[in-house]
């Protein structure tokens, strides 16, 4: 298998698997990022969206104006709470198995909105289907 070409800022990452169990993994994905949600998403998001989007909002960061998360798991009510609110925003969202926080523990969802599309596009290894 080749090797992935990643665009814009990398981080890498040693990891010795689920629970430190098995055998070291070597990671490359997109950067840590700013701590917290780009203030756009925080204007967005009322006391009670907040509280509904608590699991999916896990362990917030961002890089510009894209919104990533990375919760070590969601329910059926958390995804659909976060498909809610997204629709009710115009928003986009991609869930995906590559995190920063534990890898191999932990998966990614990034937030953007359309119009940010192009720098979502600058800093991925993986594009979102459109």
């Amino acid at each position: 298998m080749g090797k992935l070409e990643i665009n814009g800022p990398e981080f890498t990452r040693e990891t010795t698997g689920v629970k430190g169990d098995g055998s070291p993994l070597r990671l490359t994905i997109a950067a840590h990022g700013e701590f917290g949600l780009p203030t756009w998403l925080q204007a967005l998001l009322t006391e009670n969206e907040a509280q509904e989007l608590e699991e999916v909002l896990k362990h917030q960061r961002h890089v510009g104006n894209i919104a990533y998360t990375e919760p070590y798991g969601v329910s059926d009510n958390s995804l659909h709470a976060l498909l809610s609110f997204c629709a009710k925003f115009s928003l986009r969202f991609s869930i995906i198995g590559k995190s920063n926080h534990y890898p191999s523990e932990t998966m990614r969802i990034v937030i953007w909105r359309p119009q940010d599309a192009e720098q979502l596009a600058k800093l991925c290894h993986w594009s979102p289907r459109r």
